[in-house]
């Protein structure tokens, strides 16, 4: 009995291949197949083949077969393209970790096919079908390609996480054509706060950019070296690891080529300048060279920056239904998909983290632990955009850094200059120190707004850091000043910004409460005539 519960477990999970196809092209993925079965001992799962009209549980008969298949084939055609229960199949097949290998069988153009198709290795079937079968089954059994018909749309180096390519871009056009324009000019950093998609757009410009036609993706640590990109340049290039470094240069300056360093931030301090220098060398050789970091180096004065912002409500709904799609989520919550992305402050890695939770609870549970910010999980998923950062930040710059931060969340409404220096206790030296430090870390960002500049930290720093509560003080003491100082003179205009910090200040003193109130119309108005301007 045993040994045939054994016989009968190894015929049912025999490793297959995922077939994704589009139904109109049925006869000819029955070629495809019946040829690869002739150089290949693999089996393959096609649902024409697999299950007889009829089927009651046809789709979760897919279901299953996808969660059980050890990779996956994409055949591509003008009718796969435009089929969503495709793009459906192998995009869960990539969050599934599988491995995915594409077929063209006609001559569909490279600009319909899904980008992230374009870093898989492409057989043409269409050119010539006898020798795309017999290089498919070779790449099929992990053999070397000699034929010519197998290749990249734009062959990619190192490693990128398949979340990156699984989850279309929206609402960031603009911005990633003013990227585009900046990687032209100069090595280019993408600076912000974790989770905020600092390498899902640096993964845009990889399988995206019509500037290049191939990259290279590097991931820093606290042990990189600047020699550690020729590596990569010498296998993107199919040079011996003893090649010059000259010699590689030369071999770059003669293909368009983007060289991605992400998590720059794990760069060691000391290595940062040479690294720096690394970048100009590769952007000399024409490269398109494209930082991601959360923190701002030094060394960056003449780097071009690129700094995200949170997407907007419409663009952050779309965002989560196409988390819901990739991530499996088998319910829809297309009506709760706002409240999703508010609770989530518009921030995408509290998005995605609110996302992949639905696999376990109710969206109602995942929203109300979102506005609390509570749950074990969600703790952990703030600890690795937000304080793990700030750790990194206090054991490079000091525990001051730290405290200063803890007094600034009072201020919800950003501050200028000078609240600043009024809340922070220290010399001016010590203050521009803690001030440049939290800028470069990403903790607070610089902005010019009503005239003049102001800085505000970060929405998701405001709402998983404690605050100090001895600020408090300061804070009121401050903008009880300032509003007696523009009263006295009967200029309100400097008052319009600080309407939320003046809101908290009323809050901690009731006399001063009463008092602002009788002015407090004057302020409005003469926000009303700015606005007007």
């Amino acid at each position: 009995m045993l040994a045939f519960v054994h016989l009968f477990y190894k015929i049912e999970f025999m490793a297959y291949i995922f077939v994704s196809h589009a139904s109109a092209n049925d006869q000819v993925v029955t070629q495809l197949v019946e040829a690869l079965r002739e150089y290949t001992t693999f089996d393959f799962w096609v649902d024409h083949l697999k299950l007889a009209p009829p089927e009651r549980n046809w789709r979760n008969a897919i279901h299953h077969a996808l969660q059980n298949s050890h990779a996956g084939l994409v055949v591509i055609s003008k009718a796969a393209v435009q089929r969503p229960e495709v793009v459906a199949e192998w995009s869960y097949l990539l969050n599934l970790k599988r491995e995915l290998y594409d077929v063209k069988i006609d001559d569909v153009a490279p600009a319909e096919i899904d980008y992230r198709l374009h870093i898989a290795q492409m057989i043409n079937l269409y050119s010539d079908w006898e020798k795309g079968i017999k290089a498919l089954a070779a790449a099929l059994a992990g053999q070397a390609d000699i034929s010519g018909l197998a290749h990249l749309q734009r062959p990619i180096t190192g490693h990128i996480e398949r979340k990156l390519l699984s989850i279309p871009i929206h609402g960031r056009d603009y911005g990633i054509w003013a990227l585009r324009t900046r990687l032209k000019e100069a090595p280019t950093v993408i600076l912000g706060i974790g989770g905020i998609g600092k390498s899902r757009i640096a993964a845009e410009m990889v399988v995206n950019s019509p500037d290049i036609d191939g990259a290279i993706w590097y991931n820093c640590s606290p042990t990189s070296q600047p020699e550690d990109i020729f590596v990569l340049l010498c296998e993107h290039f199919g040079l011996l690891p003893t090649t010059p470094k000259r010699r590689i240069l030369d071999e770059l300056s003669r293909h368009r080529r983007l060289i991605v360093f992400d998590n720059a931030e794990l760069v060691p301090p000391d290595l940062q300048v040479d690294f720096v220098a690394l970048f100009d060398e590769l952007f000399a050789a024409s490269a398109q060279v494209l930082i991601a970091s959360r923190s701002e180096w030094p060394a960056f004065d003449i780097i071009k920056t690129y700094r995200p912002q949170r997407p907007s409500e419409k663009h952050a709904v779309n965002i989560i239904l196409d988390m819901q799609k990739a991530f499996g989520i088998q319910y829809d919550i297309t009506s709760q998909a706002s409240k999703i992305a508010k609770a989530s402050r518009y921030h995408p890695g509290l998005m995605e983290w609110a996302v992949k939770q639905m696999k376990r609870f109710p969206p109602e549970k995942v929203i109300k632990d979102l506005r609390n910010l509570k749950s074990r999980t969600l703790v952990a998923a703030l600890d690795e955009m937000v304080l793990k950062t700030m750790r990194r930040m206090v054991r490079e710059e000091g525990p001051i850094i730290e405290r200063a931060l803890r007094q600034l969340v009072i201020m919800q409404s950003g501050f200028t200059y000078e609240a600043f220096c009024a809340l922070i206790d220290e010399d001016d030296d010590t203050r521009d120190r803690i001030l440049e430090a939290l800028v470069s870390w990403q903790f607070v960002r610089v902005v010019a707004a009503y005239g003049q500049t102001r800085y505000w930290v970060d929405p998701i720093v405001l709402d998983c850091i404690e605050g100090d509560p001895t600020a408090a003080q300061r804070h009121f003491i401050y903008y009880r000043n300032l509003a007696e100082e523009c009263h006295a003179v009967g200029n309100y205009a400097p008052l319009v910004p600080e309407l939320q910090n003046l809101e908290m200040a009323r809050a901690y003193d009731h006399d001063f409460d009463k008092w602002v109130n009788g002015i407090w119309d004057k302020i409005l108005a003469v926000k009303v005539e700015l606005s007007n301007e």
